[in-house]
């Protein structure tokens, strides 16, 4: 009967050391886990910051210069689909405040915003006006800086 007690004794502190090893290594893998987020968003944060240095005209080297490269091409992309969408709607996004308009609709009602009916007229006013390549807002062809976003034209 001793050895019995012993045993369950023994069985009983081996079992509640590895439930406090488990719980131990658990929380462990939690905060490792945090932090692995948290250095996540400080490559975000990193690569947002590189991408706000081009977007003035700054440069970091050949190979930031391929990323932010690849980076444009992808937001052109996703610009170019996200109008394809619009046109499905039958609206379109403001190039200043963002606000779907409709595609007959030549200011935005929420902001006033010029929007340009086709790609001809839009051409024909190049010599007048610069599109934002950051936001899309119409700005005077003189101005160095977007009027709505204040990055270098």
């Amino acid at each position: 009967m001793e050895d019995l007690k012993s045993t369950l004794s023994k069985l009983t502190k081996t079992i509640t050391k590895t439930s406090s090893d488990v719980i131990k290594s658990t929380k462990l893998n939690i905060n490792m886990a945090n932090e692995q987020e948290k250095i996540k968003e400080i490559y975000i944060e990193m690569g947002k910051k590189v991408q706000e240095i081009y977007s003035y005209g700054g440069e970091l080297g050949e190979f930031f210069d391929k990323k932010i490269s690849e980076l444009n091409s992808a937001l052109e992309d996703i610009k170019k689909l996200e109008d394809e969408v619009s046109k499905i709607k039958g609206k379109r996004d403001c190039p200043k405040c963002k606000t779907a308009v409709s595609l007959e609709s030549s200011f935005c009602p929420k902001c006033g915003a010029q929007m340009f009916e086709n790609k001809t007229e839009t051409k024909n006013n190049e010599n007048k006006n610069k599109t934002c390549p950051v936001c899309g807002c119409i700005n005077n062809y003189n101005d160095k800086f977007c009027i709505s976003c204040g990055r270098a034209l």
